[in-house]
C-alpha cells in the first residue's frame, strides 16, 4: 500500500515555506529528523502545520548506526581520495555553501553542518581521523564537512528511516538520489568520487514511480494555484486539509492510478521531457474534468462575481407583503438593502445547491477547491456579509 507521509531532510528547519504548504495539500503528514538535544526555531506558519499534528518529529534512534558501515568502509578504502575532495583543510576553495549562508550567519559558509547525534560515534571519529569534519566552535555538537557530502549522508539517513515510519524521503532542496536498497560502499563511492567503475543501480520501480507522482503533483498544483502556497496562510492550508480529506485521498488514488500507466518515464532521464509528458498526461485527463466543473458552475451562475450582479436587488412584493403583514414595512433606503440581502441569501441558497450536486467529493473537485485557497471573497460573500450586518443593526 503507498504511504503518504513524508519524511523531510536535509536539515531541521523547512527552507521554503511554499514547499512545505504544498506539501500539505497532498500528504497525509510530514516527519522531520530532529535528535533529542537540537533546538528548534520554527515560524509562526510552520507552527500552525505543528499544532495540526502534520509535522512531527523524529529521533534518528538507530538509523545512524545502521549507514554507519558503507561510510566507514568508503573511508577507510578510499580515505586518500577523500581528503582530496572533502578533507576540510581545503575548504577556502569552495564555493560557498548557501544554506550556511542564508541561515547560520556567523558561521563557516564553506562547510554544512550536521548535529552530532545525526552520526554514529564510531563513523565520526573515522570522519575526524581522516580531516573531513570540523566542530563548530561556538558550538562543538554542530560538524562541518563538505556540503556535498552532508546532503548524501543526510539523504541516506532518510532513506534508513523512513521504512521503519511507514515514510518516503522528501526535500525542498536538489540533491543527487541514490536508492535505500542495498546503500554499499561503492555506491557511495560512485555518488561521492564519481568513480566511473563503480556502477550505481538504478531505483526500484517503486522510487521511480514515486518520484514520477511527485512532479505530477506539483504541476497539478502549479496549474489550479494563482499565488504562490507560501502566500496562503497556514491556518487555511489546516482547515482545507481536515475539511477534505476525503477528497484528498481521492486526489492521491487517481494520480498514483496515472502515474502507474506512465511507467516508462522511469528510464527518461531529462527531467524537461518528463515534465513533458506530465503535462500531456494533465491534460488529457485531470485538466478536461477540472474544466468541466468549472463549466457546470459557471452555467449556473454561481461561480462569478458577474452572477451577484446579474440578480436584481429589488425586494420581491411578495417579501414585502409579509413583512408589511407582521409590522416591519420597510422605508426605501431599508427596502433596498433588505432587497439586496434578500438577493444575496437566494444566491448563497443556490451555490449550496450547486455545491452539493457538483463538488461532489472526486480528484477534480478537489484541484478546485485548492484552487479557490487564495481567492479573495466573491463580490456575493461581500455583499451578503455587509447586508446581514446592515439589518442586524437596524434591528
Amino acid at each position: 500500500m503507498v504511504t503518504y507521509i513524508g519524511l523531510y531532510y536535509p536539515f531541521i528547519h523547512f527552507r521554503d515555506e511554499g514547499w512545505l504548504k504544498l506539501t500539505a495539500l497532498y500528504w497525509d503528514g510530514m516527519r522531520r529528523i530532529v535528535p533529542g538535544g537540537a533546538s528548534v526555531h520554527d515560524s509562526d506558519e510552520v507552527k500552525r502545520l505543528v499544532d495540526a499534528r502534520f509535522i512531527q518529529n523524529e529521533i534518528p534512534l538507530g538509523a545512524a548506526s545502521q549507514i554507519a558501515g558503507p561510510f566507514r568502509e568508503l573511508i577507510n578504502t578510499h580515505g586518500d581520495a577523500m581528503r582530496v575532495q572533502f578533507g576540510v583543510a581545503n575548504r577556502e576553495v569552495w564555493p560557498d555553501d548557501i544554506h550556511t549562508r542564508l541561515y547560520a550567519p556567523g558561521r563557516d559558509t564553506k562547510l554544512a553542518y550536521v548535529f552530532n547525534e545525526k552520526l554514529d560515534r564510531r563513523l565520526l571519529s573515522d570522519l575526524f581521523g581522516h580531516g573531513l569534519v570540523a566542530s563548530r566552535s561556538d558550538n562543538p555538537r554542530w560538524i562541518g564537512m563538505h556540503p556535498r557530502l552532508a546532503k548524501v549522508y543526510m539523504l541516506s539517513l532518510a532513506e534508513a528511516m523512513a521504512p521503519g515510519l511507514g515514510a518516503h524521503p522528501l526535500t525542498d532542496v536538489t540533491v543527487d538520489h541514490i536508492a535505500v536498497s542495498g546503500l554499499t560502499m561503492e555506491r557511495l563511492a560512485a555518488v561521492l568520487l564519481n568513480r566511473p567503475e563503480f556502477a550505481v543501480p538504478t531505483p526500484t520501480n517503486a522510487d521511480a514511480e514515486r518520484e514520477v507522482e511527485e512532479a505530477m503533483v506539483s504541476l497539478a498544483f502549479r496549474t489550479v494555484v494563482p499565488v504562490g502556497p507560501a502566500d496562503v496562510p497556514a491556518k487555511k492550508i489546516v482547515e482545507f486539509r481536515q475539511a477534505y480529506a476525503e477528497e484528498r485521498g481521492l486526489f492521491q488514488a487517481e494520480l498514483a492510478r496515472l502515474v502507474g500507466g506512465l511507467a516508462y518515464l522511469k528510464d527518461v532521464k531529462d527531467p524537461h521531457e518528463v515534465e513533458q509528458h506530465l503535462k500531456s498526461e494533465y491534460d488529457k485527463t485531470l485538466a478536461p474534468r477540472l474544466e468541466r466543473l468549472r463549466k457546470g458552475l459557471h452555467s449556473a451562475n454561481i461561480d462569478t462575481a458577474e452572477s451577484a450582479m446579474a440578480v436584481s436587488f429589488a425586494l420581491p412584493a411578495a417579501v414585502a407583503a409579509v413583512l408589511t403583514a407582521v409590522g416591519l414595512s420597510l422605508a426605501p433606503p431599508a427596502a433596498a438593502v433588505a432587497g439586496l440581502a434578500f438577493a444575496a441569501w437566494t444566491i448563497q441558497r443556490k451555490r449550496k445547491k450547486a455545491v452539493d450536486g457538483l463538488l461532489k467529493p472526486s480528484p477534480e473537485a478537489y484541484l478546485y477547491r485548492a484552487s479557490k485557497l487564495s481567492t479573495p471573497k466573491t463580490m456575493t460573500r461581500e455583499i451578503y456579509a455587509s447586508s446581514r450586518a446592515f439589518l442586524t443593526n437596524t434591528r
